[in-house]
């Protein structure tokens, strides 16, 4: 796992200054070493700071030339099946067993098309062609590393993180499209960034920059990996000859096996929920490795699930390492938290992610996860809402259930929570009326907008727009554009940044393309079945583990940020709400007051959107 940048320039001088200082920003992400490559025209300079997992000799140094001369590249990530591969070319010499190498040189015998469908693994990478002096960046399937480029000036720059661009002493505009995004979904969506002018590489897609089209700023785009196309070809298409959780624990089992290649300790998060409970499950028990696990844990109980993975960890016979988390340390973390990541950022389940990533790293250099389960299985409560409730509200017109919505939305919370639990209702899942509210209608009519086809004018049109979905049901189209959208610009680059933070890779067993190709084929009761969730996983984890361990309803990784900004940080929380230092052009100051008064009197529980706009002003003053 590493950092990687460079920049196409006319300017010799400049290449050099951004080199030493974007090196220097990206050491985070590759403490082991760091290098720079120049062309012989000083015009295409390609910068890597490099986290050292495979091959840690120098015969795994970057930016890597390929025996032709031809390939320059700086690699982020990891390629699991790598040393399969290098069994196509049996008779090229090999210098080193570096992952890096063998992608180098299957490019060169190949070509980009075929190598970036032979390989299997999480990347970013930028390849320059010396013989057509032309750059090529590539970003794997799901999104798991990230990759942003862009213009400044008449420079083209690409880097793993948009902090680099701090280093610019020029003007960023901030693209106020893509702030609007942040505050409807606490992220960026690809390929839009928080500045006008820079873009995220799309998951799946490559694009291919001519160095002979600076001035016009022309870039193809192309898709290797096509998820509508993957969908249609897939979708509910009939399993004969094996039985069905069998096949899935094979290719589990084999993408964990090709996982745990790495020259540093290896380890897993452990949460206690399915997912996680099966990567180690596989790990233990049928590989027969006994692994370093992780989890963290907290004094609140109502946010605490460690005990859950302690039980299973027992079980498991796994070296377990807990560290529960007190408020004073949550008070001290949270400050920090905004400036981890590149651009604003608010899903507050990033501050758990940081904090076990930080344990993790004082004991191993990889971590497997869990991610990805929810999303090809039907692990969220909003499928079980929208599976269950969604004939029924389909009969009310779409602006009736949204009027509802709102009166529910816009009532005493606390009045209603008091009403319901007197009669002996507890929303255990669902912690507000609000929560309920939003789980009910964001989603349910985000499955109308999906049947009204608005969210297929939004993508652009390919021979697979208008056929791909319609074989799908509503929950289905859910869980593709999670997998499509929430996935790589939420769940993958909280992750990534707050394990890269620490130099921890992170890598998910789940998140292997035969895994989802295959997930696709699956009847859909087998995921969810009335009330249950994620059917077949807890078929296949019930080997391993007795029911009565795993089986309890699902919890959000998160903490209780309204308890902390309204109490613990109330002071810091208004300050940066109201002091004129951090006011800004975009936000309406008497809106945010409103919202911090809602919530506060306990009218609404508005404490996720003040998180939003905490985070985005101490980005905005850092950046």
């Amino acid at each position: 796992m590493c950092g990687i940048s460079g920049i196409i320039s006319k300017s010799d001088v400049r290449q050099i200054i951004f080199a030493e200082n974007f090196n220097k920003i990206l050491k985070h992400r590759g403490p082991d070493g760091n290098g720079i490559w120049y062309s012989k025209k000083n015009d295409v300079c390609f910068f890597h700071t490099r986290l050292a997992i495979q091959d840690l000799s120098n015969n795994g140094h970057q930016p890597m030339i390929s025996s032709s001369n031809r390939y320059i590249i700086s690699f982020n990530g990891e390629i699991y099946n790598h040393l399969k591969l290098r069994k196509l070319i049996p008779e090229f010499k090999w210098r080193g067993l570096s992952d890096t190498e063998t992608l180098l040189e299957l490019i060169d015998h190949f070509g980009i098309n075929e190598t970036l469908n032979k390989i299997e693994g999480m990347f970013a990478f930028a390849l320059y062609d010396v013989n057509q002096n032309k750059i090529i960046l590539a970003r794997d399937r799901f999104g798991e590393k990230p990759l942003y480029y862009g213009f400044y000036e008449n420079n083209f720059i690409f880097t793993s993180e948009l902090k680099v661009l701090n280093f610019l002493k020029t003007e960023k505009n901030i693209n106020s499209n893509s702030l609007n995004f942040y505050f409807n979904y606490l992220s960026i969506p690809s390929p839009h960034t928080i500045f006008n002018n820079f873009y995220k590489l799309s998951p799946g897609c490559f694009i291919v920059l001519n160095t002979s089209d600076l001035d016009t700023k022309k870039i193809q785009e192309k898709k290797y990996y096509n998820k509508k196309k993957i969908v249609y070809e897939n979708s509910n298409k009939e399993i004969k000859n094996y039985q069905k959780p069998d096949f899935l624990e094979d290719l589990l089992s084999s993408s964990i096996e090709d996982m745990m290649i790495s020259d540093k300790p290896v380890g897993a998060f452990l949460s206690g929920g399915i997912d996680s409970s099966i990567i180690c499950s596989l790990l233990s028990k049928r590989l027969g490795k006994k692994i370093k696990t992780f989890t963290i844990g907290f004094e609140n109980k109502d946010y605490d699930e460690s005990i859950f993975a302690k039980k299973i960890s027992s079980y498991l016979n796994t070296d377990h390492h807990e560290h529960i988390f007190n408020d004073n340390d949550i008070k001290s973390i949270i400050p920090k938290i905004p400036l981890v990541y590149d651009e604003p950022f608010s899903d507050s389940s990033q501050i758990p992610t940081y904090l076990v990533s930080e344990i993790a790293k004082k004991n191993v250099t990889v971590a497997l996860t869990g991610d990805g389960g929810d999303e090809l299985f039907g692990g969220y409560n909003r499928y079980l809402l929208t599976n269950k409730y969604w004939p029924i509200l389909n009969l009310t017109p779409f602006f009736f259930r949204q009027v509802i919505g709102n009166i529910l939305g816009n009532q005493s919370i606390q009045k209603y929570s008091e009403k319901l639990n007197k009669i002996g209702v507890k929303l255990r899942n669902i912690k507000t009326i609000k929560d309920l509210y939003f789980n009910y209608t964001t989603e349910l009519n985000m499955a109308s907008r999906i049947l009204k086809n608005e969210y297929h004018n939004q993508i652009p049109k390919d021979n697979f727009q208008d056929k791909s979905l319609i074989q799908l049901n509503n929950v289905e189209k859910m869980m593709y554009f999670d997998v499509e959208r929430y996935l790589p610009d939420d769940l993958l680059c909280k992750v990534d940044r707050a394990s890269m933070f620490h130099s921890l890779e992170t890598r998910a067993p789940f998140l292997n393309h035969k895994i989802y190709e295959y997930s696709l084929k699956i009847p859909f009761d087998e995921k969810i079945y009335k009330n249950n969730t994620k059917v077949i996983l807890k078929s296949i984890l019930s080997k391993y583990i007795p029911k009565k361990i795993f089986e309890r309803p699902k919890k959000g990784f998160g903490i209780p940020i309204k308890q902390f900004l309204f109490n613990q940080l109330r002071e810091w929380s208004k300050s940066i709400l109201f002091d004129k230092y951090y006011e800004d052009p975009f936000l309406d100051q008497k809106e945010v007051q409103k919202f911090w008064e809602l919530t506060d009197k306990n009218k609404l529980d508005l404490s996720s959107t003040i998180w939003s706009i905490i985070s985005y002003r101490i980005w905005l003053k850092g950046k």
